[in-house]
């Protein structure tokens, strides 16, 4: 009854303001960082119950899904980074974290092993405090720059970057001078998600809107403008989703492979086709209400175009499970990638077969 009559953020804040300094140690003990960090975190959450620049692009997030959206992002970094040594790359030397918001990469590079760790992430004051916070940490330098406005040098053995190529206008530029960043023996870890994946369509993870990501930088700017979620077009943040062909075109210049992800969806072909049927229902309801909404006649065919398009993928046969035998996974199916880009051959992993999508 309580919960129906304040809701869950406020229960959530509630718990908060009773006995933070546990939420605190449980959540660093979860997320494998430190109870500082987790500290800062929740402080700057609950100043609003929103973070700045989320509101500043018109989209508020309640504190209880800003807070476990962020931890859900890090925990596939975490993951990662701990992967790679299954594939004999162990943690030594310097890492750099491209765009690396409030730094969660970077102190996950550190838990796993690596000694100097910098970062870089436009200079906004939503990152402020965190980029005080590793001001005073040893080992740590997070410049609050543009990445392409600077030379950070060479000789790293790690680069990462998770979920910043569609923010650039040119991914295979920004791809290509991180791999010159590496030394002989570096990887590029990317963590990219799948515009084309019945999740993101569903819910496009910037602004919360189903069929967005299948619409390019224009339309997709004029039709967030349509529904108020930014007050111009000018402040969308997505300039364009990469394809995984189009990362590993970017790195094929420099002799590099790109190696399949890491966690790919693993349901079964039955429960596949379920989630299907689910996500099709969800979109089938999503339409109308999205059609109202819709002001200028324009994206209103886009969006139809899209829809339409999409559903016909959803009636295709699913693919199968994870690891695939003779068939190939479905693109429709995978939210995201992790990909490995190094400049020595790994045996043990391959490049996805993935369906595409016209």
């Amino acid at each position: 009854m309580l919960g129906k009559a304040l809701g869950d953020d406020a229960i959530f804040a509630m718990a908060l303001a009773c006995c933070e300094n546990r939420v605190i140690a449980r959540l660093a003990a979860t997320m494998r960082l430190p109870e500082d960090f987790i500290g800062l975190l929740l402080r700057e959450d609950k100043k609003g119950m929103s973070w700045k620049y989320r509101t500043d692009r018109h989209r508020r997030k309640s504190l209880r899904g800003e807070v476990f959206n962020r931890f859900g992002n890090a925990n596939h970094l975490a993951g990662a980074l701990d992967s790679l040594m299954h594939l004999g790359i162990r943690p030594a030397g310097r890492c750099f974290d491209v765009g690396c918001g409030l730094g969660f990469g970077m102190l996950h590079a550190a838990r796993v092993g690596y000694a100097e760790i910098s970062g870089c992430e436009l200079p906004m004051p939503y990152y402020r405090p965190f980029v005080d916070y590793f001001d005073g940490k040893s080992g740590f330098s997070y410049q609050p720059v543009d990445f392409f406005s600077q030379d950070f040098g060479g000789g790293y053995s790690l680069v990462v970057c998770q979920d910043v190529l569609e923010h650039i206008s040119d991914p295979s530029l920004a791809i290509r001078k991180m791999i010159s960043m590496l030394d002989s023996e570096g990887v590029l870890l990317i963590l990219q998600g799948n515009h084309q994946s019945a999740s993101f369509v569903l819910s496009e993870p910037h602004y919360g809107v189903a069929f967005l990501s299948l619409l390019d930088r224009m339309l997709g700017a004029q039709l967030c403008r349509d529904l108020n979620l930014i007050p111009s077009e000018e402040d969308y943040v997505v300039n364009r989703w990469p394809t995984i062909e189009e990362i590993a075109e970017a790195a094929a210049p420099f002799n590099v492979q790109v190696l399949r992800q890491f966690t790919p969806i693993g349901r079964s072909l039955s429960t596949s086709s379920e989630h299907r049927a689910m996500i099709r229902s969800k979109l089938e309801s999503a339409l109308p209400n999205l059609r109202q909404r819709i002001c200028t006649e324009q994206i209103q065919r886009a969006v139809d175009l899209v829809a339409d398009r999409y559903m016909k993928v959803l009636d295709q046969r699913p693919g199968v499970a994870w690891p695939p035998n003779s068939e190939s996974v479905s693109r429709v199916d995978i939210p995201g990638w992790v990909l490995v880009i190094s400049k020595r051959r790994f045996d043990s992993a391959t490049l996805i077969d993935s369906h595409l999508i016209d």
